[in-house]
């Protein structure tokens, strides 16, 4: 053979060896789904089945406080804006309150043997049993409260 054959060879197989011979290499990661939103929603909004949807998430990535399910997201308050694609977080989100900040609630007073009812302005947001500071509009003065029902606080004496 002469050298420039023997040449040619030599270059055909390290061409061949070095566009054939690679290692490949793989990582299988496992998927999710979470709870993102489809459309913006704005703080102080309810959260909508409508409005959901879940994405694709990598398993190994998703934190404790994420939604996965979204049952565990409809009916509740956003306590900032959430972006679509974002993904829903608990922390984000509260049920709504019983008794809203600045909201007209009804007042009833507890005294033995009288009930008294009136109106107060709320002074903060309150669930079920929550204990909240109220104005009472007639005489703004300030209470404590216990918030009962939907717009409704107690006052014991």
């Amino acid at each position: 053979m002469t050298i420039n054959l023997k040449r040619i060879i030599l270059l055909s197989i390290f061409i061949f060896t070095s566009i054939f011979c690679y290692s490949l290499s793989a990582r299988a990661e496992e998927k999710t789904q979470v709870v993102t939103v489809k459309m913006t929603v704005n703080k102080g909004d309810i959260i909508n089945k409508s409005n959901l949807k879940l994405i694709d998430y990598n398993k190994s990535k998703v934190p404790y406080s994420i939604i996965t399910n979204m049952d565990d997201a409809v009916g509740l308050e956003a306590l900032r804006n959430i972006r679509p694609g974002m993904q829903l977080r608990f922390n984000y989100l509260r049920e709504k309150p019983m008794v809203g900040k600045n909201k007209i609630v009804k007042v009833v007073y507890n005294v033995p043997g009288i009930k008294l009812e009136s109106e107060a302005q709320a002074l903060q947001d309150g669930q079920k049993n929550d204990i909240i500071k109220v104005k009472n509009i007639a005489s703004n003065k300030i209470l404590t409260a216990k918030v009962v029902a939907e717009n409704t606080v107690q006052v014991n004496r």
